[in-house]
């Protein structure tokens, strides 16, 4: 038999040795027109529109050899279908880009026709095996992704790496629908969830619900509607949830930091406490001083350490302003009240306690009603 190394370009002296090598010759010849697969390079992409798949450029990589052995590049072939994992209305949407390697698969018909029509059609015309009836089948001998959903074992890991300055972004998106992310521990092992990125946005009109023995976010978190969380919530970086923001420090604890509803920003040293309406933020009170708390639907307030009488300190008002009906022998202080030789309008202020609801507010120096 020939060596098809050596005279598949052309007619040897071994293929014209007998009618059988001739034969031969000729049935390669044939077979050499019939192609059925080739490695091409992507050169350019031609997105489709409304969300169908596109075209791409290709060069083909394997270059065509004469009988001498001399080899001529092909040129490129133009608006080649790509292929999309795609059953009904469901895809995984990997779109080609330029420099991406990959088989052809090549007709054996003219298919410009079906392209176009998307549907039944005759061939376009009647060449046979050619590169320019072929679908691009994706890529084979590329390099790192940095894009990637590994699926090993009982994990799936989805991956978007940044680059050139730009984040990786990983989107999850039902219009009118349901998303659903369940982790179920078996055997002791996994029923955990992972989030990790710079900035994690879950927006939604209703409910969020996460549901897994631990779910781990780390970065920033927005949530908008419902969070409802069957698990332990831990994380680093900050959140907001609602009306109020959060940040999360390294041992997990969830720390106020700002309030959209009648708090500011608080500062150093406020307590947060819940008004009658909205959370409120009470300013450190004067060094020494002591919260006191006024009983149910009051708001705490800071007051001097220590009293007199045997009552119960209440804090420091003007003569007007002391309650009118507190604890009996409740002690204050009037700012403005009238020490021993002061005259109206100058009082400096004394120590007094509630005598009763007739007796009012005295003080401890004259056992007098207090006076400004």
């Amino acid at each position: 038999m020939a060596d098809d190394s050596l005279d598949a370009g052309q007619l040897g002296a071994y293929d014209a040795a007998s009618d059988v090598n001739f034969h031969a010759f000729q049935s390669r010849q044939q077979l050499a027109q019939t192609r059925t697969a080739m490695l091409a390079k992507v050169t350019k992409v031609h997105p489709g529109q409304n969300g169908q798949a596109g075209t791409v450029d290709v060069q083909l990589l394997t270059n065509q050899m004469d009988g001498a052995g001399k080899s001529t590049p092909h040129g490129t072939v133009y608006g080649l279908p790509y292929i999309r994992q795609q059953n009904g209305a469901h895809a995984v949407i990997m779109e080609p880009a330029v420099g991406d390697i990959g088989p052809i698969h090549i007709f054996d018909r003219d298919i410009s026709a079906n392209i176009q029509k998307r549907d039944v059609a005759n061939p376009g015309s009647n060449r046979r095996f050619s590169p320019s009836d072929s679908v691009f089948l994706g890529g084979i001998l590329n390099g790192k992704a940095t894009t990637t959903r590994e699926m090993s074992g009982n994990s799936i890991t989805d991956t978007a790496a940044a680059q050139q300055g730009s984040g990786g972004n990983i989107s999850h998106t039902a219009t009118g629908g349901n998303i659903s992310h369940t982790a179920t521990k078996q055997g002791g092992q996994g029923g955990a969830m992972t989030h990790l990125a710079d900035t994690i946005s879950r927006t939604a009109t209703q409910t969020i619900t996460d549901t897994a023995t631990s779910i781990s976010h780390s970065g920033n978190t927005s949530v908008t509607g419902t969070l409802g969380v069957s698990g332990l919530l831990s994380g680093l970086g900050g959140a907001i949830f609602g009306s109020g923001s959060f940040s999360i420090d390294i041992t997990g604890n969830l720390l106020a930091t700002s309030f959209a509803f009648g708090v500011g920003t608080p500062a150093i040293g406020d307590l947060l406490f819940r008004g009658a309406i909205n959370w409120s933020a009470l300013a450190p009170g004067t060094n020494g001083y002591v919260l006191t708390t006024a009983g149910p639907g009051a708001p705490p307030a800071w007051t001097p350490a220590g009293g007199g009488g045997g009552g119960n300190y209440i804090g420091a008002f003007t003569v007007a302003l002391l309650p009118a009906a507190p604890l009996l022998w409740s002690t204050a202080t009037a700012t403005n009240g009238l020490k021993i030789g002061e005259t109206t309008g100058t009082g400096t202020g004394v120590p007094v306690y509630f005598s009763g609801a007739s007796q009012g507010w005295r003080t401890f120096s004259s056992d007098q009603p207090v006076a400004a």
